[in-house]
């Protein structure tokens, strides 16, 4: 579920910027401090592009920002945009496909092989 949160904000930014969908997706972080949110994208990268203090491009990228998702707000914080997730929301969301898949749910496939090493001791 994360990683679709992650995909939605990664399209909300790049509708207000031009880096690729794919770099966007890769800067996105998790910030250190927990107070600042579920996830962070630093605007470096966009500052560098556009020849403009990070901050700057940062508040620029908030203000333009609609996020498609109601699970989600966006602040500013320094030159980082920071991302906060609705726990009640996301909460009933999980819940909700919990219930839908049942014993399925967190069950992925694998289309490549997987190599698995048993080590002993001796």
């Amino acid at each position: 579920m994360l990683e679709q949160f992650k995909s939605e904000i990664a399209k909300s930014i790049k509708e207000v910027c031009s880096l690729e969908y794919d770099k966007i997706y890769s800067l996105l972080e998790k910030p250190k401090n927990r107070e600042h949110g579920d996830f962070a994208f630093p605007c470096f990268l966009i500052a560098k592009e556009q020849k403009k203090n990070p901050k700057e491009c940062a508040a620029n990228v908030v203000s333009n920002l609609s996020l498609s998702l109601d699970t989600a707000s966006a602040k500013e914080l320094g030159p980082f945009i920071n991302f906060s997730l609705n726990r009640e929301k996301v909460t009933k969301l999980v819940i909700e496909k919990i219930l839908k898949q049942r014993e399925k749910f967190g069950i992925t496939s694998i289309d490549k092989k997987v190599l698995l090493e048993y080590s002993s001791p001796n």
